[in-house]
């Protein structure tokens, strides 16, 4: 309520309340008396990087530029492996000439990647039910898994499901993290974490796209390498994190509830 009071203020948004309650078919309260809240606290950098929420800004930072190096990662990596039939580290040296993908190519790679559509899917599942931790730990250790299981050639059909199963952990990982942003931080400094957590997280999928790129040409392997790297950096971090933030009630200033995601934390411990 008082973030709609300061968003859309006075007359305006009693109006827009009046047209809610008419298109719900309910009588709107005839002593209704709107009144606009004035917010005049502004959160900054300097606040997302406090004691307090130090640790889970690095921490969670350093699960999305892991995870995004190999969400965008992927988008380089996969026509080029599928066009020249990549299996794992076999003594094949990539081609430097573009080669035109065959309709085979291209129905392999919608269906690779129609694993974030399903990962989606699933994460808001699990979230909802689970929490976010857990499932968070469990697709990054599957993902950092994944990639090393790609050093292995064992058959061309082995090195898709492989891939699929890497869109797909991704995916869900990643909608796992933004749960993680949005219900930590206090509204002052919500805006101000998500562009702070954001920039790690582009910088890692800006540097994969250009990166993967290069060194498949110098040399597949260290193509591989960089991915499971950066799996590795994404499940290290998420198994340091230790905030589950299912049920938590959301929070307006920073001094607000300041043991709500504690008392959470403790109970998950438990």
């Amino acid at each position: 309520k008082q973030w709609y009071q300061r968003r859309v203020r006075g007359g305006q948004a009693e109006e827009t309340l009046r047209w809610y309650f008419k298109w719900n078919k309910v009588q709107f309260p005839e002593q209704f008396k709107l009144k606009v809240y004035e917010n005049l606290e502004r959160g900054n950098m300097r606040d997302v990087l406090q004691p307090k929420y130090r640790k889970d800004t690095i921490l969670i930072s350093m699960i999305y530029f892991g995870n995004a190096f190999i969400c965008h990662g992927l988008i380089v990596f996969l026509p080029i492996a599928l066009t020249e039939g990549f299996c794992g580290m076999a003594p094949k040296k990539p081609r430097s000439d573009c080669l035109i993908p065959t309709q085979a190519d291209i129905m392999d790679y919608n269906i690779i990647t129609s694993a974030a559509v399903l990962a989606c899917i699933l994460g808001l599942i699990l979230g909802k039910h689970v929490g976010r931790l857990l499932p968070l730990r469990f697709f990054t250790f599957c993902l950092f898994s994944l990639m090393c299981l790609l050093f292995i050639c064992i058959n061309s059909l082995v090195t898709r499901a492989i891939f699929f199963s890497v869109k797909f952990g991704a995916a869900a990982a990643n909608i796992l993290i933004w749960f993680l942003i949005l219900e930590i931080y206090p509204t002052v400094i919500r805006n101000s974490a998500s562009g702070f957590i954001n920039f790690w997280g582009k910088s890692g999928g800006a540097l994969a796209t250009g990166l993967i790129y290069f060194l498949y040409y110098v040399n597949p392997f260290l193509a591989v390498t960089t991915f499971v790297l950066n799996a590795l950096l994404s499940f290290v971090a998420a198994m340091m994190f230790d905030k589950e933030t299912k049920d938590v009630t959301l929070l307006d200033t920073i001094e607000q509830g300041e043991d709500e995601i504690e008392g959470s934390k403790q109970t998950f411990l438990n």
